[in-house]
């Protein structure tokens, strides 16, 4: 059972207002540590999820140009370029997808 301590009448008296001991926290140390990192990781994913996923509707909003900067990228990554293209067809020559399954399935049963 929290059973207080009250020293008021042992303090020595400043003025008229009397010193006495901080309040204890009842919470133990990890809290603090959980605590700090839990805002050191939500925070910012919140704010990178509202401003590249959240639906604010079809109108333009605020989070419209970093949106379109991330598509731009999306689509640099994901797109081949020409000298890509032409290396991917010059491997691919006729082949169909069955021969390079065939040939993977060799390959890798010779390692």
């Amino acid at each position: 059972m929290f059973k207080p301590i009250s020293l008021i009448t042992s303090l020595p008296k400043v003025g008229k207002v009397r010193w006495e001991d901080p309040p204890m926290d009842p919470r133990p140390p990890w809290v603090y540590s959980t605590s700090a990192g839990l805002r050191l990781i939500l925070i910012p994913s919140i704010l990178f999820y509202a401003v590249f996923f959240a639906d604010f509707g079809d109108r333009e909003h605020v989070f419209m140009p970093p949106r379109r900067w991330l598509q731009r990228q999306r689509e640099a990554f994901f797109t081949m370029t020409p000298e890509e293209r032409k290396l991917v067809e010059e491997s691919m020559s006729g082949r169909t997808r069955e021969e390079m399954l065939k040939q993977d399935r060799s390959a890798s049963s010779e390692r």
